[in-house]
């Protein structure tokens, strides 16, 4: 159960970094678009540069239109990133309440486990026990551990 927490909690670490990340991808266009008008700003003074005034209107519902686009886009990346983090976190929960449910059968089975423990103990004594019982508190099985490990497929 312990492992399972900190998997847990690194699965929402690495939901957050993910969710910087989006967000310093949007500062960094957001930068390189106003470098671009410094830079066009910063010219000298004696280049003029005037724009055609008949295109004019065409070019800025054009700029318009980009600017709705990449809110869309950045939008819908938040909004994955959402999505994904939630259903790390259901599949955790769904996860640690299907071993809250078999936690009341592990004492009954317990006595199977150690007998498969032992297979792989050379001294079995009881730190060996306790550090077995650390890192799988519930009875061994294939289908547990399989379940355990497919907790955040991405």
């Amino acid at each position: 159960m312990n492992t399972l927490a900190r998997v847990g909690a690194q699965g929402e670490r690495i939901h957050n970094t993910e969710k910087n990340l989006d967000l310093t991808q949007n500062h960094n266009r957001s930068a390189e678009d106003k470098a671009k008008e410094l830079k066009t700003l910063n010219r000298s003074m004696f280049a003029v540069h005037v724009s055609n005034p008949f295109t004019a209107s065409s070019r800025q519902k054009q700029r318009d239109a980009d600017v709705l686009e990449r809110h869309h886009m950045e939008r819908e990346a938040r909004e994955a990133t959402r999505r994904a983090g939630y259903d790390t976190n259901q599949r955790m929960e769904k996860t640690f309440k299907e071993i809250g449910k078999q936690e009341p059968n592990a004492a009954a089975k317990k006595q199977s486990s150690l007998a498969e423990r032992a297979k792989y103990q050379f001294e079995a004594d009881s730190e060996d026990d306790e550090m077995e019982n650390e890192v799988c508190p519930f009875p061994y099985s294939a289908k547990t551990s399989t379940d355990a490990l497919m907790i955040d497929r991405l």
